[in-house]
């Protein structure tokens, strides 16, 4: 059974946002910045979801 359309594009989706997360990477200073920028993000980002789950 082939899988849905919805499961393909999440699936094809994840790559280019990866990439992009790792070519980011390389613009911070330090790793020490690095890490804080990342983890702000990964924060925000759960924050946001947790926040949508309630509505």
């Amino acid at each position: 059974m082939a899988p849905s359309i919805r499961a393909q594009l999440t699936m094809w989706t994840v790559m280019p946002i990866w990439l992009g997360v790792l070519a980011l990477v390389f613009l911070f200073r330090s790793g020490k910045r690095a890490w804080l920028g990342l983890g702000a993000a990964n924060v925000l980002v759960i924050g946001t979801w947790a926040a949508l789950k309630f509505l």
